[in-house]
């Protein structure tokens, strides 16, 4: 079809010369978009060319029929036609929206221009003043100086407004309304009469000095902010402060800014006048912490602990999110600098400088960039800044746990565990600041131990050691951490290896004399005392002690009291020295053990009271102390019937026995006990001690002997929970088992029990105590030295044993003497077995001495054991059951597991009410418990635990403890 058809058949397209332009770039330019009014016939259609945007039609300039190019993609072009209404009403739409955008602009460039909005915020003010609106109008004044101040003419017009206000207006107001409006006028004082300003405030403060000083000291604040050098001012602000704290000394506010001038001033007593009666309001505030420290500087950590705690336990995550939030910005920004020093992007004369270095000089040279750089970065900045600010609460927060570590040591149960939970929280807080601090890790390794978590607080303690390279003060400080918590045997390990590494004489010499103090014997305490300082007068005190103690065990009392004298003499007056004060106090005790004088243990005991109350968290001042309390309970007890002097070094629970009769019974030994105020102490100081070193056995073992005697089941109860938590300081009891089991023992052991059996001979024949009770437990005494001596390979007489203990029973009938007796028969019966009975023989050999007499016939007997026919059949072992029968009859909540022993298999009536006996005490197998737990490697207390599995009808545990004992190589014959 040629042209002149196509305008016939479509008359409104008019013919084009050229095409439109057509191009886009990322989807903008200008398109040809659409398809309309398609002709079948001809095969066009209309497209609309359009201002395109992202391929999108913003605006039509025209429409044109056109046809497909088969050729290509594009068309061509026949003609324009008129625009669709769609498209002409579209058009219309953005040129209106153009337009009105353009007005809104003009528009508001007119009303948004800074000098009109000015002007209508000051007509507004004018209104405001002309209705008396006084406050308002100073807001908006404050309001329009701080928006607009910056427009010409402006402050000018508000200063012709705002001054007739102060001038004219402010002296007719109530005092009420001027503070409220001055406190107003203040944010607006440039631009009021500075002479008027400062008049009228004076005015102001001085009308309410005495009513409301608080309010008087803000307004003379706020003139001197204007006029900091007046004197006047200065002076009067000081005499309105004081007026203020005088009528209000609780405020925290005026107190501290008057502790601060006497801190300033180097007052320390004033800074503590002030702020003490604003303590309970301190809260946060610097002033809690400067009160703090006043205090703790004088002792008073319980009025300084909630100052502390107020001060610093709310503010605890802000330390930590702040050492957390440098440690990320630090970790982040290396990694980000190192990225780009291994990708080159680095400053030329860095590598420059970095090739010819070794590694250790790149390293620095890398580490000095990074450190330069970070002194530039923004965030890092921040977040330093955050670090050193949080970096101010550190020493408080250490106060604060130590004063937590304080607490803890005089609590029990939960209230401890509280204690030491706040104390670990505290500490861990600080941890991201003061992590590598050697102090602070011994301090939260202590924590640990408290806690029950013994190996993370021994990691502890180990870190601090490996931190250090193990030099030789370190290691003495890990040691006296390690003694305090109980772990002995690591503590002496690590003196030792103090003193052959010490570069410094006096260090050797402390390792040595710290080594003394943990000694396993007088023989190994002598040897490290000579391996410490000559000249040191500690240590001449400590010879000398250690010396009379040799003394003593060799009998000889006169050479020991006067070694003993010498050491006292060169202690001098105690004072207030802690060490000194324990020190003297154990020399009275060793003292009180030769003469027997009880007024020498008082003194003693007084000493160490005063020590604790220097130092009340000390767990070896607070063991001696115990002891001491003990031995005076127990003296004051038997002083009545007892010659101390020859019981004085052994004044135990368990001879409180030899009380016990048939008309003074168990139950009023407990009402004697409870009411006794030196074993109520004693008991007090083990507890604790327990806490503070909680791998020392003697506390468990002591506090086990009081709560049986007192058949105190909840007292028991806890301490196996305590034992069950920690792994007690086995080194003496290894040594004694090795000692034991190889059959040889030092001859000053051997020695002592000669001289102990002397004492008691001489006890017994003694004119002044023949027949009294000392004569009583002398002869059961030495009735059990011999024992002892027998199983040591010594040569005893078996009959003098069983006669020593008959003899004491006919004297004196009570449980100890009984109970002797029955030890005796149990004794004689074992000997007689060893040489008739092979079978037995052999199974003893397995044991190699380990076993107490009776120990092991009891568990053969208890086990039904192919032997305890043979064993029944023994004099002495039916003898020892009519007496256990006796024991039982008499003392029914004292009876043990022998005496069910003795009777299981051969007597069924009197075992069914041994057993019934036994299971009504419900002590009784929480004791067994405590026992097992302390004395857990003994072959004896293995054995004890076997027979009373097969008391409970545990057969097949019974076996398995003998099998367990015998893999970890115990002396445990298969039974």
């Amino acid at each position: 079809m040629d042209q002149n058809e196509l305008v016939d058949r479509f008359p409104e397209m008019k013919s084009i010369s050229s095409v439109p332009p057509l191009f886009t770039f990322n989807g903008i330019g200008l398109d040809v978009v659409g398809r309309r009014d398609l002709d079948m016939e001809t095969g066009t259609y209309v497209k609309t060319h359009c201002l395109v945007f992202l391929l999108l039609p913003l605006f039509s300039f025209g429409a044109y029929r056109v046809a497909d190019d088969p050729n290509s993609n594009g068309w061509f072009f026949i003609g324009k036609v008129p625009l669709s209404p769609l498209a002409k009403g579209w058009n219309l739409l953005i040129a209106a929206l153009l337009v009105g955008s353009f007005g809104t602009f003009l528009w508001r460039d007119y009303h948004d221009d800074p000098r009109r909005q000015a002007d209508r915020a000051i007509a507004a003010l004018e209104t405001r003043v002309a209705e008396e609106q006084w406050l308002d109008a100073v807001r908006a004044c404050r309001d329009i100086h701080g928006s607009f101040g910056f427009v010409e003419g402006v402050n000018e017009q508000l200063k012709e407004i705002l001054g007739p206000v102060l001038s004219e207006t402010f002296p007719g107001l109530p005092p009420a309304e001027q503070l409220v409006l001055f406190k107003n006028l203040v944010d607006t004082r440039l631009l009021l009469d500075k002479e008027i300003f400062a008049r009228e405030g004076l005015a102001l403060a001085h009308r309410l000095r005495e009513a409301q000083p608080d309010q008087a000291f803000l307004v003379i604040r706020a003139l001197r902010t204007a006029d900091a050098e007046n004197q006047i001012l200065a002076e009067m602000e000081q005499a309105v402060l004081l007026e203020w704290n005088r009528r209000d000394p609780a405020n925290p506010e005026a107190a501290e800014m008057l502790a601060f001038q006497a801190r300033d001033a180097g007052d320390p007593g004033r800074v503590r006048a002030y702020l003490e009666p604003a303590k309970d309001q301190l809260g946060t505030r610097e002033g809690a912490w400067v009160l703090a420290q006043i205090l703790l500087e004088n002792g008073e950590s319980q009025a300084a602990f909630p100052l502390l705690n107020d001060y610093v336990t709310p503010r605890l995550p802000e330390i930590s999110a702040a050492a957390t939030a440098f440690e990320r910005q630090w970790q982040n920004f290396t990694e980000r600098q190192l990225q780009l020093l291994q990708n080159g992007h680095g400053p030329e004369d860095f590598y420059r400088k970095l090739e010819p270095l070794d590694e250790a000089g790149q390293q620095l040279l890398v580490q000095n960039y990074i450190n330069k750089g970070a002194e530039r970065e923004p965030t890092l900045k921040a977040a330093r800044q955050r670090l050193e600010k949080a970096n101010e609460l550190v020493p408080a927060a250490l106060e604060l746990g130590l004063l937590h570590m304080d607490q803890a040591r005089a609590r029990v149960g939960d209230a401890r565990t509280e204690s030491l939970q706040a104390a670990e929280k505290t500490f861990l807080a600080i941890g991201g600041i003061m992590g590598d601090n050697q102090q602070y890790r011994l301090f939260l390794g202590q924590v640990k131990y408290w806690l029950g978590r013994e190996k993370e607080g021994r990691a502890l303690f180990e870190a601090v050691v490996a931190g250090k390279a193990r030099d030789d003060l370190t290691l003495l400080n890990v040691a006296a951490a390690a003694r305090e918590v109980g772990d002995v045997t690591w503590a002496r390990s690590l003196c030792e290896e103090a003193y052959e590494s010490a570069t410094l004489k006096a260090n050797g010499y402390s390792a040595a004399y710290l080594r003394s103090v943990l000694a396993t014997d007088l023989e190994d305490k002598i040897h490290w005392l000579d391996l410490a300082d000559p000249e040191n007068q500690q240590v001449r005190i400590s010879r000398d002690e250690t010396r009379a103690s040799l003394a003593m065990r060799a009998g000889d009392k006169v050479r020991a009291r006067k070694f003993l004298q010498k050491a006292l003499k060169g202690y001098g007056e105690p004072g207030a020295d802690v060490t000194v004060l324990n020190n003297a106090a154990l020399i009275w005790r060793q003292l009180f053990g030769i003469s027997g004088d009880i007024e020498e243990l008082r003194k003693a005991a007084a000493l160490m009271e005063q020590a604790i109350v220097l130092n009340p968290s000390d767990a070896i001042l607070l063991t001696n102390t115990a002891e001491a309390m003990r031995e005076l309970g127990v003296a004051q007890l038997l002083e009545a019937e007892l010659d101390l002097r020859v019981f004085s070094e052994s004044l135990e629970l368990d001879q409180l026995d030899y009380l016990i009769t048939e008309t003074y019974g168990p139950a009023e030994l407990r009402k004697d006990l409870a009411a006794n105020d030196y074993l109520t102490k004693a008991v007090t100081y083990w507890e604790r001690s327990v806490l503070l070193a909680p791998k020392n056995q003697k506390p468990y073992d002591e506090l086990d002997s009081y709560y049986f005697y007192m058949n105190d089941v909840a007292g028991l109860t806890r301490l196996r929970q305590a034992l069950g938590t920690v792994k007690l300081d086995e080194t003496g009891r290894e040594q004694f088992l090795a000692m034991s089991m190889s059959g040889t023992y030092p001859e000053h052991i051997l020695k002592g029990r000669a001289a102990a059996a002397q004492e008691m001979n001489e006890a017994m024949a003694d004119s002044k105590t023949r027949g009294s009770l000392t004569s009583v437990m002398a002869a059961c005494s030495l009735s059990s030295i011999q024992r002892a001596r027998a199983l040591m390979g010594e040569d005893v007489d078996d009959a003098q044993v069983l006669t020593l203990s008959a003899d004491a029973y006919r004297k004196h009938p009570s449980l100890a003497t009984l109970r002797a007796r029955i030890n005796s028969h149990y004794f004689v019966a074992h000997r007689r077995l060893i040489k008739t009975v092979p079978e037995y023989a052999a199974l003893f050999a397995e044991t190699k001495n380990t076993l107490s007499e009776g120990r092991l016939l009891n568990t053969l007997l208890a086990a039904d054991h192919p032997l305890a026919a043979r064993i029944h059949a023994d004099p002495d072992v039916r003898k020892a059951a009519e007496l256990e029968w006796d024991y039982l009859s008499r003392w029914p909540e004292r009876a043990g597991l022998m005496g069910w022993a003795v009777h299981h298999k051969q007597d069924p009536v009197k075992a069914a009410r041994f057993k019934e006996v036994l299971q009504a005490n419900a002590m009784r197998d929480v004791h067994e418990d405590v026992v097992s737990h302390m004395w857990g490697g003994f072959p004896d207390t293995v054995l004890r635990r076997v027979a009373w599995c097969h008391f409970k009808g545990e057969s097949a545990q019974a076996k398995i403890l003998v099998a367990d004992a015998r893999k970890a190589a115990l002396p445990i014959p298969e039974l």
